[in-house]
């Protein structure tokens, strides 16, 4: 029984959405030095993002044009890193399923404007010119939220961390990040917990007043559980001397491969940049 118990334990723990689940990979972007990546594939990150709002009206066809032709070349690099940095596709594709959601949602409410023609009322139009302007800015979206798992994706957070304090991130931000990232996979641990106890229990979400009263006490019973670890958490780091900094085993050290991705990168985004 116990032996069942931990392996489900191990299971659950492997089954968690974690950025750097695949940081034991071997990859060029894994040899690649953190700080430098997160230089270069910053300065890649910017490039998607520094191009302004698709033109629209008769004189802004050619410059709707050159819009698809940046989002593309966008999405196409954000793709070859994802390839490159060998992150399974298809763990990609199911973290990124919220945010085509709400891009497929943006895509068709964006194009739709409302107008008023003299006396009459006003009335809801469909813009064709907006609606290619809209899927122009959701690729770009997407090209920026694909580039997040080959720049966070191909080191153990931790490290990514050390290499943005390296790059004089203020290290209130990095601790407030730190933990952040450790403390949604506690609470969604003790949720699920209490959700399990609550079942056990015969309880069932309906919309009764009963069910909303015990789901309201679930939910303040999970901040209080919360709140009292955060605070055990606390005092055994002071117990152990924390003094806001953290370390780690890993060394940073600079080669001539870095310094040649970081060039490739930057040249890659100059070339975003021209289109």
């Amino acid at each position: 029984s116990s032996a069942r118990r931990s392996t489900s334990v191990g299971l659950r723990a492997h089954a968690r959405a974690e950025i750097d689940r695949y940081a034991h990979l071997d990859s060029s972007l894994h040899r690649w030095d953190p700080r430098w990546k997160i230089a270069g594939l910053g300065i890649l990150l910017v490039s998607f993002a520094a191009a302004g709002a698709p033109g629209t009206g008769p004189q802004g066809a050619a410059a709707l044009d050159r819009a698809w032709a940046h989002a593309l070349a966008c999405l196409g690099a954000s793709l070859a890193l994802v390839q490159v940095s060998r992150i399974p596709l298809g763990f990609t594709l199911r973290r990124i399923l919220p945010a085509c959601l709400f891009l497929g949602i943006f895509i068709l409410v964006y194009p739709i404007v409302l107008g008023a023609d003299g006396p009459s009322p006003a009335r809801f139009s469909f813009s064709r010119e907006r609606f290619f302007g809209a899927g122009v800015l959701a690729v770009r979206a997407l090209a920026m939220v694909l580039l997040v798992f080959p720049l966070f994706g191909t080191a153990r957070f931790d490290e990514t961390m050390k290499a943005l304090r390296a790059l004089r991130v203020p290290a209130g931000l990095i601790q407030l990040a730190l933990f952040s990232y450790r403390w949604i996979y506690v609470w969604a641990d003790e949720q699920r917990r209490l959700r399990t106890a609550l079942r056990a229990r015969g309880f069932r979400g309906r919309p009764f007043i009963h069910a909303l009263r015990t789901a309201g006490n679930g939910l303040g019973m999970l901040l209080v559980r919360s709140i009292e670890r955060t605070q055990k958490i606390q005092d055994a780091m002071r117990a152990r001397g924390q003094a806001g900094q953290f370390h780690t085993l890993y060394e940073f050290r600079t080669t001539g491969k870095d310094i040649l991705k970081t060039s490739a990168a930057a040249a890659a985004a100059a070339l975003i940049i021209s289109l």
